[in-house]
């Protein structure tokens, strides 16, 4: 069971790692060519790669060997097998790097929160108290988040802007993008 599992979590890396590459590579002629949301959108790529990783395969054709080489066999080196301690192993280190990951994130999240203080609602944005912000936050409760000194920094014409920026990403639930970025950057964090 552990072997299959390495053996899947090893497929899927490498179809991964390449898709990623690939994206990579397409990515400026993309956005000079079709601009810059076909660029962006360009990232389903690498999921899509993931899941086609996780599809089942058509079974290999058998292949008989004959023994044609008889005298030869006295030479052959016997390889040991892997101990099953072996892709134990790699999924232990593999899920400590997930659990550390998402550690980093969380952490970044609530870092990202003590540093904007207490939040004021005021006219439907909330007010940091830190200098925190513009930003959208909140997965089930969306809210945007400015700064304190947001009036004073920005023109009328800005914060309509910014607000209205940030109004897209709520729209878009673009928060649930991100959660769902993080989930596939925590369970592939050695790419």
């Amino acid at each position: 069971m552990a072997n299959e599992l390495t053996l899947l979590v090893s497929r899927v890396a490498l179809f991964t790692s390449f898709a990623i590459v690939l994206v990579l590579l397409v990515r400026r002629p993309l956005r000079r060519w079709l601009g810059a949301a076909t660029a962006y959108q360009s990232w389903l790529i690498v999921p899509c790669a993931t899941t086609a990783a996780l599809l089942p395969s058509a079974a290999a054709p058998v292949v008989r060997l004959v023994p044609i080489l008889q005298p030869v066999r006295g030479l052959t080196v016997h390889a040991t097998p892997l101990t099953s301690a072996s892709p134990d192993a790699l999924i232990v280190l593999w899920v400590c790097g997930m659990v550390l990951m998402a550690g980093r994130f969380v952490a970044a999240h609530y870092m990202f929160l003590r540093q904007a203080g207490q939040l004021t609602p005021r006219q439907g944005l909330h007010v940091s108290a830190g200098d925190v912000g513009p930003a959208s936050v909140g997965l089930f409760r969306p809210r945007i988040i400015v700064p304190h000194d947001f009036t004073r920094r920005c023109s009328p014409l800005e914060q309509r802007l910014i607000v209205a920026h940030e109004q897209t990403h709520i729209d878009r639930r673009d928060a649930v993008a991100n959660l769902l970025c993080a989930m596939f950057q925590c369970v592939f964090w050695f790419n």
